[in-house]
């Protein structure tokens, strides 16, 4: 911009318009002519490392706005409710966070099947080999709408689930399956199995992942698994107790395998492994086309 005396000169000019210059030339340019020249100025540096296979990561993003900016609106907003907002629905290559394009959309219209138009504009523009292996998003991208688009354009694709009613149904019954888990790597297991929820035209390939359970000692094993729930519930601690030398009730064995959790399997029943101690997390819940 005027007044800048390095960036001239590495350019071989002699110098820069100011910034209003620039501003009213770009109020000129036709908004669809102006996007596309900008996404071809974004998407042209970046296509040489689009030729190996890369992960697509979609996100929507609230930001509160405070004056008179052009179409907030009063939307879903965590941070700040009843204030105007815009919905930013951005699209990075994955592990090297390189910004394929935002779609800025009003405050009400924050839902992650409003930002597809941009989503599917910006992948037309790229040759077929050079699109994503799959789109890859949280459980507000789990919808029927948004996985028909993606499967009618052969894009596969890899959302999360929230915890419905069904869903919370199939972990309960795929972690009674233990011995059928399967270690992924990184302490973490993997059991695939099939939903369809309402409103699915379908069933899907559903995988749930797990924290893998940790081996108890074996002296505390065995100890656990020959003592009663009740009597371990009043075990004494030496580093908790009441006022007056009452122990206070310890409550780190509730992990064991003879506690009844609803996402454990009942006591009797086979499980991944003897002697182990559960995280007590509910499994992550992902979908894949």
């Amino acid at each position: 911009m005027r007044g800048d005396g390095v960036n001239p000169g590495l350019l071989g000019m002699d110098g820069t318009v100011s910034d209003d210059v620039v501003y009213l030339a770009m109020c000129r340019i036709p908004e669809t002519k102006g996007l596309d020249w900008l996404s071809s100025q974004i998407l042209g540096p970046i296509s040489p490392a689009l030729g190996l296979p890369w992960i697509l990561d979609i996100d929507v993003t609230v930001k509160p706005l405070y004056g008179q900016q052009e179409s907030a609106e009063i939307g879903y907003n965590p941070q700040k409710p009843g204030r105007p907002s815009h919905g930013y629905h951005s699209y990075f290559e994955a592990n090297l966070r390189i910004s394929l394009g935002v779609e800025v959309r009003p405050g009400n219209e924050r839902a992650e099947a409003k930002g597809l138009p941009g989503l599917w504009q910006t992948l037309e523009k790229l040759p077929r080999h050079q699109w994503p292996a799959f789109l890859r998003g949280d459980c507000g991208y789990g919808q029927e709408t948004i996985m028909l688009e993606s499967e009618e354009r052969l894009v596969p694709y890899l959302f999360k689930l929230r915890h419905t009613v069904k869903v919370k149904a199939l972990v309960q019954r795929m972690m009674g399956e233990g011995a059928l888990w399967q270690d992924c790597g990184d302490g973490w297991q993997a059991l695939e199995s099939s939903l369809r929820l309402t409103g699915w035209n379908r069933e899907r390939r559903i995988i749930s992942v797990r924290e893998a359970p940790g081996r108890t000692p074996i002296a505390e094993a065995d100890l656990v698994c020959e003592t009663a729930p009740a009597a371990l519930a009043n075990r004494p601690s030496p580093m908790r107790k009441e006022r007056g030398g009452m122990p206070r009730p310890r409550h780190g064995v509730a992990r064991s395998p003879c506690w009844s959790h609803p996402l454990m399997p009942p006591h009797g029943q086979p499980s991944l492994c003897q002697n182990t101690i559960g995280t007590g997390r509910m499994p992550k819940t992902v979908l894949m086309s």
